[in-house]
């Protein structure tokens, strides 16, 4: 069975990761900085693009639910 997520910001530096189908959250997921576009979730992963505080702007990509960083990147 695949479970089906939703993230949101919660503009305080966190994601919210929620089962879809529960309507339960499952998970947070703490950001490496400022969110600069809006979570995109494709299956059990999300990416986004974040702007530290150095101002480097990373492309990041999580595992869901557990919010498990996979791969980050220069953007």
């Amino acid at each position: 069975m695949t479970n089906f997520y939703t993230v949101l910001d919660t503009g305080q530096g966190y994601l919210k990761v929620t089962d879809a189908e529960k309507g339960v959250q499952v998970g947070t997921i703490s950001l490496r900085g400022k969110v600069l576009t809006p979570p995109v979730v494709n299956q059990n992963q999300c990416a986004l693009t974040v702007e530290t505080s150095s101002g480097e702007k990373l492309g990041v990509i999580h595992q869901l639910p557990s919010g498990q960083l996979i791969n980050q990147y220069r953007v």
